[in-house]
């Protein structure tokens, strides 16, 4: 028992409180050294008076000391305990669970973790949303603009729903991480989980998957959200060439290994679009035709241009 605690709590009260409370001998000595701290503040701001009613001088630190003894009977890290405790009145609940996390984290990533999985089944109970806030806490930020909880129950509804509507695993996870982040519009998620969904079922990669998707996606969205020719079938057809052409081009720079590309996307396109579209309909092309037309301009023109 410290003096300043000793002096305006009492060993007796605090041995009752512990008792009436069921306090292991940890959270005492953590009770003790927050009142101990408080009591030290109060009095350096001349805030400490001594004819203060005990009920009233210890009303915050009872507050304070159930959130954590709480946190700690439910089975969390004593550093999540404290945040949880130092912040639940003082921000919103998103917010809460990435103090709590990243103060955990700090302590070790593997308890950081524990606490996170703990926290999802004791308030969720639902593998989706404890593998999404998983996955962000892991591979990106526990941040963003919609809050971290809210964002994975959207991303389980969003999942959930594809599913039963008869989307696949691959269609479903697209476009459900892109909905939860409650920024891309709907049509753009729906077309990017196809486009994606098309690459890896064709044996492309990820970096292929992704690349593809986003142009497929930001091609349609383009033409579907316009109210006056988001059902023109020839606008989005050329919308969906120039997501092909974009992607073809992508692939062959990759497979190549150009580098100083300049204006290869933009010649690749014109050659592509303009082999299936001949102004003179005899010289049509197929797919496969106009794929090798156009890496061969748009190589020429590449070749012009690192020649300059």
């Amino acid at each position: 028992m410290t003096a300043i605690v000793e002096k305006y709590i009492g060993t007796d009260l605090i041995q009752k409180i512990a008792k009436d409370n069921r306090f292991s001998q940890e959270v005492l000595d953590f009770f003790i050294s927050f009142l101990d701290n408080f009591l030290t503040e109060l009095k350096d701001e001349n805030a400490l008076d001594e004819n203060e009613p005990i009920e009233e001088l210890l009303s915050y630190p009872l507050e304070y000391i159930s959130k954590y003894h709480q946190m700690i009977k439910d089975g969390y890290s004593l550093a999540w305990s404290k945040e949880y405790a130092d912040n639940k009145d003082f921000c919103y609940e998103d917010n809460l669970l990435a103090y709590c996390y990243y103060a955990s984290n700090k302590v070790s990533s593997v308890v950081a973790l524990t606490d996170l999985k703990l926290f999802c089944k004791l308030k969720y109970d639902d593998q989706l949303i404890t593998d999404y806030l998983v996955r962000m806490a892991t591979e990106a930020d526990l941040y963003c603009e919609v809050g971290i909880e809210k964002a994975a129950c959207d991303f389980s509804e969003g999942y959930k729903q594809q599913i039963k509507d008869g989307k696949s695993d691959i269609y479903a996870y697209q476009y459900a991480n892109l909905i939860s982040y409650n920024y891309y519009h709907k049509i753009y998620c729906e077309d990017y989980a196809y486009a994606y969904e098309k690459a890896i079922n064709n044996g492309k990669d990820e970096d292929y998957a992704t690349t593809y998707a986003d142009k497929y996606g930001s091609e349609l969205v383009d033409i579907k959200r316009r109210a006056f020719i988001h059902d023109d079938e020839e606008m989005l057809d050329y919308a969906k060439e120039k997501a092909e052409a974009y992607i073809n081009a992508w692939e062959y720079i990759r497979d190549n290994k150009l580098s100083n590309i300049n204006t290869f996307y933009a010649d690749y396109e014109m050659a592509y679009i303009g082999a299936l579209h001949p102004d003179d309909p005899s010289e049509w092309s197929t797919v496969a035709e106009s794929k090798k037309i156009a890496e061969q301009k748009a190589m020429e023109r590449y070749l012009i241009n690192k020649g300059n």
